[in-house]
């Protein structure tokens, strides 16, 4: 039970350090996925990501944790996920 209980709260933990409004774009964007997509595949709607991407919504923990088990996302893949981003934005 301990154990359990300990990996739940570092999920939270790596959740709320990771992912934010901008770093969910990135994803998006690096994956290429529309609204519509990412909707689908963490089960929210469009329009909600939408206004989360642009601040207008808080970006929720069962919302972090959904896109963490989907992606199966760790602290190093979302490095790479953000240099990605970065280095393609650079190019311009």
């Amino acid at each position: 039970m301990r154990i359990r209980q300990l990996l739940s709260r570092r999920q939270r933990r790596v959740g709320r350090m990771m992912i934010n409004a901008e770093t969910l774009y990135q994803i998006r964007f690096v994956y290429r996925l529309s609204l519509d997509e990412l909707g689908a595949l963490i089960g929210v709607s469009k329009s909600h990501l939408h206004r989360v991407e642009k601040g207008e919504r808080p970006l929720s923990d069962r919302l972090r944790q959904s896109l963490i088990e989907a992606l199966e996302l760790n602290e190093s893949k979302l490095q790479r996920i953000t240099d990605i981003y970065y280095e393609f934005i650079k190019r311009g």
